[in-house]
């Protein structure tokens, strides 16, 4: 359901011109220790369910920003 909504959200925000500021948390990084930005690697890999949907969530958002 918070994968649908995100996309939803993401959606909406490059059809109205919007910006949208996502925050999934250190945990989707490689390197959690370190400052990072949208342009920081993500972890490909997790077991985590949580981190695994916010790994997607960056995905998905990432994507409809270079539409």
């Amino acid at each position: 359901m918070n994968l649908k909504k995100t996309e939803e959200i993401g959606k909406f925000s490059c059809l109205n011109n919007k910006k949208l500021i996502y925050i999934s948390g250190a945990i989707v990084y490689l390197r959690q220790k370190r400052t990072n930005s949208e342009n920081s690697k993500i972890k490909k890999k997790t077991d985590d369910l949580y981190t695994k949907s916010k790994i997607v969530s960056e995905k998905i958002l990432l994507k409809l920003s270079k539409i």
